[in-house]
């Protein structure tokens, strides 16, 4: 059995023991993740979720923040931690999102973590969440640096399902070949 094979089982077998990766997490898009996302650091996503209830609603665009500014997302975020700086980079980031790309949420980890406020981690979960199951077509999108590319978790576990089958003791193969696999 090549490399390749073996990246092919790893993954046939991670979609069978993580069908769906969900997130805690209420958006009504994908750009209301990013920003619930960006909202979660040093914060529960209970305290996200309750005051993001009274915000998507009535604004769920990236142009919809553009026009509230700063000082209005401050007063609309207020209760979460660090709100001035966070408030900052979803006015910068919805800023960003649509004069360079043209109102969409990026689709790669290089141009999600170019956008203010956005690290490897948001843009993992940003990454995952159109594509919760991790087809072999989706692993080119989420394995993009090494050694940051996977979400730790899963790589996490293809390397104890390459190492339990004997075909590596090495992460960094079972991340090489899970991009050679598709």
């Amino acid at each position: 059995m090549n490399e390749k094979q073996k990246a092919k089982i790893i993954i046939k077998t991670l979609n069978k023991i993580y069908p769906k990766a969900p997130v805690p997490l209420k958006s009504k898009n994908t750009f209301t993740l990013l920003i619930s996302v960006l909202l979660s650091a040093q914060c529960t996503d209970v305290n996200v979720n309750n005051v993001t209830k009274d915000i998507y609603p009535k604004y769920y665009k990236p142009e919809h923040f553009v026009k509230l500014g700063r000082r209005k997302i401050e007063k609309l975020i207020k209760k979460i931690g660090i709100f001035r700086v966070k408030a900052k980079s979803i006015y910068l980031m919805s800023k960003q999102v649509l004069e360079k790309h043209r109102g969409r949420v990026p689709k790669t980890f290089e141009e999600l973590e170019k956008l203010p406020g956005v690290g490897h981690k948001t843009a993992s979960v940003v990454m995952s969440h159109p594509c919760p199951k991790l087809a072999p077509g989706c692993w080119r999108e989420l394995c993009s640096p090494v050694p940051r590319g996977m979400l730790p978790d899963v790589q996490g576990s293809a390397w104890a399902c390459a190492q339990y089958l004997r075909w590596t003791e090495e992460q960094d193969v079972v991340y090489r070949d899970s991009l050679s696999a598709t």
